[in-house]
């Protein structure tokens, strides 16, 4: 992912300018903190109970108990950092970064998307399944490429971050598609 962020970062400095990238750059800052905390505890909880027992049906039981209570915490947790969004960027960088605000919901939703996504996705690494996983990455970079191709021209800065949310759809529909026999196959 880091090549295709700098060849969107080089796309948002040629068509927007370089504050636009600059506020972009800040908003992946501030959503690496609580992807962070939220990754930490996917690995902590949801990680070992896959490892531990393989079936399907704990997987599905697994799933849904972390979706049940700890995924509405998280979500919470997303709300206050759009609330305090004003706050955040004064406090992490400083008001010519005030362009950014904009930025919050869209990154907020992908980043909502991407954690329940990640839940389902620690399966390949439960199961040591890395040819699923990487499949799933690679269409991952592929689409937020493409989407942000696509919706930069259209809609400026805020383009990109509506490509995280659009990537981050079609990343849980392939996840799904990947796992449907473990979600859907109720013999195992």
């Amino acid at each position: 992912m880091p090549l295709v962020a700098i060849l969107v970062r080089n796309e948002v400095r040629t068509q927007v300018g370089d504050a636009a990238a600059g506020w972009w750059e800040g908003m992946i800052r501030v959503s690496n903190y609580y992807i962070l905390f939220a990754t930490s505890l996917i690995s902590m909880y949801v990680l070992p109970k896959l490892s531990k027992n393989k079936s399907s049906s704990h997987f599905r039981t697994t799933i849904s108990h972390f979706y049940k209570t700890i995924l509405p915490f998280l979500l919470l947790g997303l709300i206050a950092v759009y609330i305090s969004r004003g706050y955040i960027i004064l406090y992490l960088f400083n008001a010519d970064f005030e362009g950014m605000e904009p930025l919050f919901k869209w990154q907020l939703i992908g980043d909502f998307i991407k954690i329940v996504t990640t839940v389902l996705a620690f399966q390949f690494i439960a199961r040591n399944n890395i040819k699923r996983y990487l499949v799933a990455e690679i269409v991952s970079v592929l689409s937020f490429y493409i989407f942000s191709m696509i919706l930069l021209p259209l809609y400026s800065i805020e383009g990109i971050v509506m490509a995280h949310v659009a990537n981050y759809i079609v990343y849980f529909i392939v996840i799904v598609i990947l796992l449907k026999k473990e979600l859907f196959n109720s013999a195992s």
